[in-house]
Parts: structure tokens; sequence; C-alpha cells
């Protein structure tokens, strides 16, 4: 039994009550919801079932995946929608999605160098391209879709 998992979900929220306005957080809590935590169910629980990476510790697990890492995709998903949500270049975007996704892969990467996961089928590059895919996927998805009353102040 281990908390790793919530004492990165609580780091990853303290931070992004640093970066995001409370209002604002307030306003992009749903989309962290499903853009963070039910995409985390789906990819976490289908690699796991599909053997490509196992979890070696936890305090809850939801079908092999510690809850814990679930919540984590919160945080980062709405700093994600606020950021990009207030930027109209393409540049800056394709940067936040290369920061992000660059950021899982070394997070999710440290994770297994400290044992709390374990690659099976898997690495850290697919693990950088899958985020890069997901953060692309939300990016796209609020650029076209979601047009919020938040602002940088």
């Amino acid at each position: 039994m281990s908390f790793v998992w919530i004492y990165l979900f609580l780091f990853l929220f303290f931070g992004m009550l640093l970066i995001v306005p409370l209002k604002n957080v307030l306003k992009l809590i749903p989309f962290g919801l499903i853009g963070g935590f039910v995409v985390a169910v789906v990819v976490n629980i289908s690699g796991t079932e599909l053997g490509l990476w196992q979890f070696n510790t936890g305090l809850l697990f939801i079908r092999g995946v510690p809850l814990g890492i679930l919540l984590s995709w919160i945080p980062p998903v709405v700093v994600f929608a606020y950021l990009i949500n207030n930027s109209n270049e393409v540049v800056i975007i394709i940067s936040y999605i290369f920061l992000f996704a660059l950021f899982t892969a070394i997070l999710t990467h440290l994770s297994v160098i400290i044992g709390y996961r374990d690659y099976l089928n898997w690495d850290v590059v697919f693990d950088f391209l899958l985020a890069a895919v997901i953060h692309s996927g939300l990016a796209l998805y609020l650029k076209a879709n979601l047009k919020l009353d938040i602002s940088l102040i």
C-alpha cells in the first residue's frame, strides 16, 4: 500500500492552483474531469489490460490502476486547457502540446525507474507519442468547440 499517486495528485493540484486563477479552475474542472480523469481511465485500464504496463503500488486500485494516478490527470488537463484557451498562435499551441507530452513521458518514465510501475510491452517513446496524440486531441477540441470566458489575468 502506497500513497505515492495521492501525493502526485496533491502536488499537481497545488501546482494547478499556482498557475490557474481559482475562478478559471472552477470553469475548467468539468473539462478536466472528462479530458483528464475519463481519458486516464480509458488509457490506463486499456494499457493495463492489454499488457502494455502494470502498476506496482497504490492505495485503491480500479481494474489494476491506482485511483490516485487517474485523479492526477485532472490538474494538468485544467492547466493545459487554460493555456490553450488563452493562445491563438499555432506555434505556441504546438509548443504546449510538446511540453505537456514531454512532461507526461518524463513523469511516467520516472515512475518506472523508481519501481511504481513497469513497462511490459511499452516504452518512454510510446508514452511521449501517446501523450502528444491525447494533448493534440484536447487542443483541437478546445479550439474548435470550447469558448470559455477565461483570461490570463
